[in-house]
């Protein structure tokens, strides 16, 4: 069985522009990069998916935890709710190459940190 690890984002409620819940709002949900679906689940063990899109509640919420795939990079996109015949909203945000928190299968690689091989040292208050 796979595992999966806590989503690092829209756990939370979201809101519209004019500050109210954004009910009927939807997260879809596809392979980093891509326009490809793919899962995310309700629980570690991977063991019941999420549907895709998830609809967001009267409260803006997704009405549970959400996630993701061990070893798997998601796009995860936030649209407001759709116009009446519509499968999609208008976007809001577009989250892209994420992997759920503390996913050691993934190795991230930035040029924002650099390895520091030296020993620190105290040099005083002044």
């Amino acid at each position: 069985m796979s595992n999966a690890y806590l989503s690092p984002i829209l756990q939370d409620a979201q809101f519209a522009d004019d500050g109210t819940f954004l009910s009927g709002g939807l997260i879809w949900f596809y392979v980093a990069g891509t326009s490809t679906p793919i899962i995310a689940y309700t629980g570690p063990d991977a063991s019941t998916a999420w549907p895709n899109p998830i609809e967001l509640n009267s409260r803006g919420e997704p009405g549970g935890e959400i996630w993701l795939l061990s070893g798997s990079a998601y796009k995860m996109v936030l649209e407001g709710p759709p116009i009446y015949g519509e499968a999609h909203g208008p976007v809001i945000s577009t989250f892209d190459n994420l992997s759920g928190i503390n996913d050691a299968s993934l190795t991230a690689t930035s040029s924002d940190w650099l390895s520091f091989g030296g020993t620190p040292t105290y040099l005083g208050t002044n």
